[in-house]
C-alpha cells in the first residue's frame, strides 16, 4: 500500500516511511503551525519536542525567533549545514578530511600558512604523534631567520611542491 502511494507521490518508499514515522511522532495538536516539516522531523527524538518547537532561538541575522534547519541541528547536536561556532567550523573539516588524501592535502596547505604552522607546532609540541618532533624546531628557525632578514628569498611553494617547512630544511 505505502509503495503505490510514492510511486503515485514520486518518492521513495523509504521517504514515506521517514514522513509517516515523523509524523506518528507529532500528533496533530503538538504540530507548530508555520514550522517546516524538516524541523519536525529533526527534533523528533527529543522526549521535550512538544516544548521546544515552541521556543524557537533567535535567527542569526535577523534576530526574530523562528526556526531554520541548523538551528534544529544544534539543539540535537547534529553537524549543521552552516557552522559559525569555532567547534563547528572544525568538525565540518574533520568530516571533510575523513579521506586520508584530503585530509593530507589540507594540512599541507595550511602548514604554508607560518602562523599556523606556528600555533601548530606551539599547541601539539610534545605531543606524541601529533606533530613530529623537528617541527617546533624548524618553525623557530623559520621565524628567526624572517625577523633577521637572513631568510632567502624564494616563491611561495605550488600545490604539489614541496611545503614552506621542508624548504626550510635545505636553508
Amino acid at each position: 500500500m505505502l509503495e503505490i502511494f510514492a510511486d503515485d507521490m514520486g518518492v521513495s518508499y523509504s521517504q514515506v516511511r521517514t514522513y509517516r514515522y515523523t509524523a506518528g511522532r507529532w500528533p496533530r495538536e503538538h504540530r507548530a503551525e508555520g514550522v517546516a516539516f524538516e524541523i519536525h522531523r529533526i527534533l523528533e527524538k527529543l522526549e521535550d519536542r512538544f516544548e521546544q518547537i515552541a521556543k524557537p532561538p533567535a535567527h542569526p541575522r535577523t534576530g526574530k525567533a523562528r526556526w531554520t534547519g541548523d538551528a534544529a541541528k544544534r539543539l540535537v547536536g547534529w553537524q549543521v549545514d552552516t557552522p559559525r561556532s569555532v567547534q563547528e567550523k572544525v568538525e565540518a573539516i574533520h568530516d571533510l578530511g575523513s579521506d586520508e588524501q584530503v585530509a593530507a592535502r589540507v594540512a599541507t596547505d595550511f602548514l604554508r600558512r607560518p602562523g599556523v604552522a606556528f600555533r601548530a607546532a606551539g599547541d601539539q609540541a610534545g605531543t606524541p604523534g601529533n606533530v613530529p618532533s623537528e617541527i617546533p624546531r624548524l618553525v623557530d628557525e623559520r621565524v628567526t631567520q624572517m625577523r633577521s632578514g637572513s631568510a632567502p628569498a624564494r616563491p611561495r611553494p605550488s600545490t604539489g611542491s614541496l611545503t614552506w617547512l621542508q624548504l626550510s630544511r635545505s636553508t
